[in-house]
């Protein structure tokens, strides 16, 4: 996740460094949905269901993988708000948008 990695995969493995998986990813691009459109837990993983952009941004095969749970993804935000990591997120996706070539 870019500058923000080192504290991303702290946070995430308890404190112990490890690569990010792609679980992890599925859920920050979960919350990110979630902050971007103001959804609910529930919102949120309903409408991946139902969006094919939202679905592909998540990065989603229907065939073998599910749409992680309104509780996984409660407990994930609050392990990011409690870290100051949802924060970095936006400042992260501030800075590549704020570039004069982003």
């Amino acid at each position: 996740m870019g500058g923000m990695g080192g504290n991303y995969q702290a946070v995430l493995s308890g404190g112990e460094t490890r690569a990010s998986t792609h679980q992890d990813r599925k859920h920050a691009r979960m919350y990110l949905l979630q902050c971007w459109f103001s959804l609910s837990d529930e919102g949120v993983e309903g409408t991946i269901y139902d969006s094919y952009a939202m679905w592909k941004f998540m990065g989603i095969n229907f065939l073998d993988q599910d749409v992680p749970d309104a509780t996984t993804l409660l407990h994930f935000r609050h392990l990011l708000e409690e870290h100051g990591i949802g924060k970095l997120f936006f400042d992260a996706i501030n800075a590549v948008w704020s570039r004069p070539d982003g």
